[in-house]
């Protein structure tokens, strides 16, 4: 079946390759509008107007910004419930773009779709880059975690896709994810080390992803507790 999805596009994508954003969303018109059974194809079935383009289903910051709000929120200690950081994930992304549509507040259109998201997902395409590597990940995919089971009332599914290796792809738990960037990297004493020959510049990469790993937990809940102690 065509899954319907909802994607939250980078302020990069946006203001260098918005080419691929019109792209995604014509691509959603297209199956929007054809022929097939509800059970086939979930974008039509979702569709509530079939004379009118189908509501927005990539959203951003508002244009001319960048950033997704909830990990700023999270290093200033500036919330106290997690509905809190829904609250900011919706407000600073509830913003439409695509074909003819750049930046359109749409907060509403983002509320209705997050209340259908049954799974998030995010993915890597190399070790270069994990979800350690910097705050937007918690940020955008933690954030859009927070903000559909917030609006839903219950919790989620959280996948994360494994793309290094293009011939043995490879899709985990948002869990088992963690786990593993946790002990090839940030609890392996070999990485440890490694950063350690770079003097107050490598403690400062320790301490960053260490604050990240609390992003993560803080967003999705789901860092096992042994990671911290």
């Amino acid at each position: 079946p065509r899954i319907d999805i909802s994607i939250r596009a980078s302020g990069i994508l946006r203001d260098c390759f918005f080419n691929c954003i019109e792209l995604l969303d014509d691509a959603v018109c297209l199956v929007a509008a054809l022929d097939e059974p509800d059970e086939m194809n979930y974008i039509r079935k979702h569709h509530r107007n079939k004379a009118e383009r189908p509501d927005s289903r990539i959203f951003g910051s508002r244009a001319g910004t960048y950033g997704m709000g909830v990990n700023l929120a999270l290093y200033a200690s500036a919330w106290k419930e997690e509905s809190e950081l829904a609250d900011i994930f919706i407000s600073w992304n509830g913003y439409a773009y695509g074909r003819d549509t750049y930046g359109t507040a749409s907060h509403d259109q983002l509320i209705e779709q997050l209340k259908t998201v049954d799974v998030t997902f995010n993915k890597t395409a190399t070790d270069e880059y994990d979800l350690l590597g910097c705050c937007c990940y918690f940020g955008t995919h933690g954030g859009m975690t927070i903000a559909a089971e917030t609006v839903k009332g219950q919790k989620i599914a959280t996948y994360y896709g494994d793309t290094r290796d293009p011939d043995a792809v490879e899709v985990r738990t948002l869990a088992e994810e963690i786990n593993r960037v946790v002990r090839t990297k940030l609890l392996n004493p070999k990485y440890i080390d490694g950063l350690k020959e770079h003097g107050y510049a490598g403690a400062s990469e320790l301490c960053r992803r260490i604050g990240r790993v609390y992003g993560w937990d803080a967003t999705t809940g789901q860092v096992d507790d042994w990671i911290f102690d």
